[in-house]
């Protein structure tokens, strides 16, 4: 009963607010619906305002006490080690509450984006300000990852310890996607972390150095951020 009824509450946040719900953009009706090898079942591309008040007293009594940084290829970097080397990243965290279906935040940093700057409270964005996302399956965090549907393979970084380069290290054969299949989340690393609730983490975005900056591809990007909020939550 509860996991009926949680699904129905993201049900309505889905038609009440900015929900942005995406399919491919090839030509033909039947190759627009994106399936999962692994179970042979359609998955919808739709994320939730993370920084949106309903959604998150939607999600009160969630804990996020596991995250970790996924990379997926930069656009004209898909094949080689340029794929593996220079990669697009995320922060994601797996959010629990006992009895109700879990869910996964996300949030990325990219060109064109400006994050405010706030130290102190939890900031309450506007629809229109850069925030995290909310999704409620591995699949539709790699979807809301992945521009190209072409390429959806996504796999896991680590950022640990001063060892460990600014950009991470490539956690060989941990792929949330590759070949259009995707992993269970119980199959994949993770950090632990103190438990954070939704709004907790997600204002954590706005005390990170890349608030208040323009983005830079080499001082002020997506890897920079995805670490910086990893070891935020792990340190």
């Amino acid at each position: 009963t509860k996991l009926i009824l949680l699904d129905s509450l993201l049900q309505e946040m889905a038609e009440s607010l900015e929900t942005l719900k995406f399919y491919s953009s090839r030509s033909s009706k039947e190759e627009q619906s994106l399936f999962d090898k692994r179970t042979g079942k359609e998955v919808e591309r739709i994320r939730f305002l993370a920084g949106e008040e309903r959604v998150q007293n939607q999600l009160q009594g969630y804990e996020f006490s596991k995250v970790a940084c996924w990379a997926r290829p930069l656009e004209g970097y898909a094949f080689g080690l340029g794929k593996v080397l220079t990669p697009h990243l995320a922060f994601v965290a797996w959010g629990k509450k006992r009895g109700h279906k879990d869910v996964f935040f996300i949030a990325q940093f990219g060109d064109g984006d400006v994050i405010p700057r706030v130290t102190r409270g939890n900031f309450k964005p506007k629809n229109q300000d850069f925030q995290g996302h909310v999704v409620q399956s591995i699949e539709q965090a790699v979807f809301a990852m992945n521009s190209d549907t072409n390429d959806m393979d996504t796999w896991v970084m680590r950022f640990r310890g001063d060892s460990v380069p600014n950009n991470g290290i490539f956690l060989g054969f941990s792929y949330p996607c590759y070949n259009w299949s995707f992993k269970n989340e119980n199959d994949l690393p993770w950090e632990n972390c103190s438990p954070k609730n939704l709004a907790e983490l997600n204002s954590m975005i706005y005390s990170t150095p890349a608030a208040g900056v323009e983005y830079h591809i080499i001082k002020n990007n997506c890897q920079q951020f995805a670490r910086d909020m990893f070891l935020g939550c792990t340190k």
